[in-house]
């Protein structure tokens, strides 16, 4: 089932197939996708509240799961994504 006719939300469908397009186009390991949030809103122009309510909804419809680490320098918060197949 589509991402958007199951969670009824485009700004998570968006996010999933934006997610899954950096999968399949970098070389990461694990399938973890390494992103702050400033990434994220630079790279698809989400703001931080639509990027977090996309990753709670994808998160509750099993689609995403997430881990995060402090970055090298410590400056930030480092978000882990991993796209799930339903």
């Amino acid at each position: 089932m589509p991402v958007f006719q199951k969670t009824g939300n485009i700004y998570a469908a968006f996010l999933f197939s934006y997610l899954l397009h950096i999968e399949n186009m970098e070389s990461v390991e694990d399938r973890w996708i390494p992103k702050t949030f400033e990434d994220l809103k630079q790279e698809t122009g989400l703001s931080r509240h639509l990027i977090k309510k996309a990753v709670r909804i994808l998160q509750e419809h099993d689609f995403l799961e997430t881990k995060e680490a402090a970055s090298p320098c410590h400056a930030h918060v480092v978000t882990y994504y991993r796209v799930k197949w339903v």
